[in-house]
């Protein structure tokens, strides 16, 4: 190996960003359904743009990082691979009701992290990706501990 090679691979890179992502798609199979589910457990309005292949369900913008929902070729969901958190807001035990309402399936209850970090919960959308909520605040409804 070079030395600039080891150079750049050690040197980090200078652009100022607050977050390590900057989108994400969740796949679908079923957009409406998709869309239905996530308006109301979180409570939001998305918007949909279509492409040539593609349909997609926009998650309404918030500062940091934005997604979407996204049906169409290779669009295949999952209950195993990357895990995304969504942010639960101040009680993530009534965001987790709105899983179970809106036809998820929690499968992970909240679970208390530590003082500092709050708590976690684990879903299964309508469409069986695996997803996460966390809350760093407010009521965390700590119904187990990490072992």
């Amino acid at each position: 190996m070079g030395s600039s090679s080891k150079k750049s691979a050690a040197t980090p890179n200078k652009k100022n960003t607050t977050h390590y992502l900057n989108w994400f798609e969740i796949p679908v199979l079923h957009l409406d359904r998709a869309t239905a589910f996530y308006q109301h457990v979180f409570n939001i309005a998305m918007s949909k743009v279509e492409s040539k292949d593609y349909r997609m369900a926009l998650f309404p913008p918030r500062s940091g990082v934005n997604g979407a929902l996204v049906a169409g070729p290779g669009c295949v969901p999952s209950e195993t691979g990357p895990l995304i958190y969504f942010d639960a807001g101040i009680d993530i035990q009534t965001t987790l009701d709105r899983v179970a309402n809106g036809g998820g399936r929690v499968v992970m209850p909240s679970t208390r992290i530590d003082q500092e970090s709050g708590s976690f919960a684990i879903f299964i959308d309508t469409e069986g990706n695996r997803l996460a909520l966390h809350t760093s605040r407010g009521n965390t409804h700590n119904t187990e501990s990490p072992s």
